[in-house]
């Protein structure tokens, strides 16, 4: 009987489960828009849909922090091309009218974040710091006004994380109580564009519920435990209410380096890209499939974050297209076609530790698919820091190199301390393999 019932639930469940994703905008038919956006939310038979200028809508949205890259990279194109019709900032800093500009062109919605700083170590204070209080609120408004619109403009991301960076429960309270007001405020001046609290995982539930039902979407980023976390959001009572509200997913990725073991050296160690690429397209998947809530998924990232490394969190190096964008792809645009891109089986260096300033290591990397086209290899190192909620952290150190191909020598940093040592294989038609290993010199 047991084996009957599941094998009924898992014919039901695809059916029973939100299809919105499925039939979002095409992006092939994204124009540039004149004048700002109407987006609306309604709620039928207990489901939410988004229409944005009448049309019902699904975020397939990609986070990209800037819109031009060190080297002239257009990444707000490579969001287009990889089938996104949404890109997402973190911050004022980042969202300058170039960059909306130019997602308009490209026919791209932004969700345009507002950045709110968490509570460590009585830097910032929610309950005594009224300059910092002040400063940000009208920062915030006359971002706002000044973009309300702008026909890039799609929705107000008003903080990323603050509950889960700040530890202190009455600051937790506290800013809860500011971030209440500035959304009232917000909402004064700008009625057309929803405001979406951004959460690390379910952290900021509970206060949302409790003290911002201002907040017309809640935002969730997910590394992991994604049917748990949106379950959570749909049925966890606080003071006997739930969140009602509806969801979108403002980041998804690989594991984090809280989820990764160390080399002994104490650096984290980061996937290989072939195992990322699964890892995000199942994490996709799910996100898009797994709830009646959800309007949409932002994946992170595609640019030039630094955070735990250069190449940790980023689908792309550089204008080159990385496996796990390649997988976005395909489910983005719904193609299942096999699409060929380099793949690194193995990067060895001939130690990890131990090494002297200035010393000369062999290195050997091996291909494990070469994709189309001739490949280029490029060896580097970069610092490496981890756990710093900035968007750039981790600074490029060029190498010297004896050789050339796939067997080489490498001269180490000539300063002591702890590196990054990469290999960036690419090939002529835009797509690369990237690996790391974490070093010691001393």
């Amino acid at each position: 009987m047991k084996s009957i019932l599941n094998k009924i639930l898992i014919f039901l469940i695809p059916i029973l489960l939100h299809q919105g994703c499925k039939t979002a905008v095409k992006t092939d038919n994204l124009k540039p828009r004149t004048g700002g956006n109407i987006v609306k939310i309604e709620k039928s038979s207990g489901q939410y849909k988004l229409f944005i200028n009448g049309r019902k809508t699904c975020i397939k949205g990609a986070g990209t922090g800037i819109a031009f890259g060190a080297k002239g990279q257009n990444y707000l194109r490579m969001a287009r091309e990889l089938g996104a019709n949404a890109v997402r900032t973190w911050g004022i800093d980042q969202g300058t009218k170039k960059y909306l500009d130019e997602a308009n062109r490209l026919g791209l919605y932004v969700s345009a974040g507002i950045w709110l700083h968490p509570v460590k170590k009585k830097v910032y204070s929610y309950i005594t710091d009224h300059k910092y209080r002040n400063k940000v609120k009208k920062e915030a408004l006359d971002y706002v006004r000044k973009f309300k619109d702008h026909p890039a403009i799609a929705f107000w991301n008003v903080g990323n994380e603050v509950f889960f960076f700040t530890r202190n429960e009455r600051e937790r309270i506290a800013f809860a109580k500011f971030l209440k007001e500035l959304i009232i405020e917000i909402k004064k001046i700008d009625k057309n564009h929803p405001v979406i609290y951004t959460s690390s995982f379910t952290h900021g539930l509970k206060y949302i519920v409790k003290y911002v039902p201002e907040v017309d979407i809640f935002g969730i980023n997910l590394y992991g435990g994604i049917s748990t976390s949106l379950f959570m959001c749909e049925h966890l009572k606080f003071n006997g209410k739930k969140l009602n509200k509806p969801i979108m997913i403002t980041e998804v990725g690989q594991m984090g380096q809280w989820d990764r073991p160390k080399y002994k050296n104490g650096i984290s160690i980061e996937l290989p890209d072939h195992i990322t690429a699964v890892i995000i397209k199942n994490r996709v998947k799910e996100s898009m499939q797994y709830t009646k809530s959800v309007f949409g998924i932002f994946v992170f990232h595609l640019g030039e974050t630094s955070q735990e490394s250069l190449t940790w969190w980023n689908i792309n190096y550089g204008k080159y297209k990385r496996a796990a964008y390649w997988e976005v792809y395909k489910i983005f645009k719904g193609i299942k076609n096999k699409i060929h891109y380099p793949l690194i089986s193995s990067f060895d260096i001939s130690k990890k530790d131990g090494l002297r300033p200035g010393e000369w290591m062999k290195v050997k990397t091996g291909i494990l698919y070469k994709g189309d086209g001739v490949l280029s290899y490029e060896y580097f190192f970069s610092t490496s820091q981890e756990n710093i909620l900035k968007y750039y952290v981790n600074k490029r150190i060029e190498a010297r190199v004896k050789g050339s191909g796939s067997n080489v020598l490498v001269q180490v940093p000539k300063k002591s301390g702890k590196y990054r040592f990469y290999v960036a294989v690419k090939n002529n038609s835009g797509s690369a393999a990237v690996r790391n290993i974490g070093i010691q010199v001393k």
